[in-house]
């Protein structure tokens, strides 16, 4: 992970709180200096307090914009996806 400057993290959001594994992953990775774009899929709670979590976890990386996705949209959700990149500067 260290080679890597941009860290697309994504999970399922239950209800508000990252799952219990991703914390376990980020708490074992240095993020000094990294960038962090979360996305993750619910049916109704967002991006829930993902986010906020994120800023608290990892304090010296920069937490994006996270994009949320309705779990039943998943399949169709590429353009929405590569326009969301394009929105944080990371689409090529």
């Amino acid at each position: 992970m260290a080679e890597y400057d941009i860290l697309f993290l994504g999970y399922p959001n239950w209800g508000g709180p990252m799952p219990t594994p991703v914390w376990t992953f980020l708490e074992g990775l240095d993020t000094r200096s990294k960038k962090i774009a979360p996305f993750c899929t619910n049916e109704g709670s967002g991006m829930g307090r993902s986010e906020k979590d994120l800023r608290k976890l990892c304090p010296e990386a920069e937490i994006l914009q996270g994009l949320a996705i309705t779990g039943h949209e998943a399949g169709q959700s590429g353009a929405l996806f590569e326009e969301w990149t394009r929105q944080l500067g990371l689409a090529r």
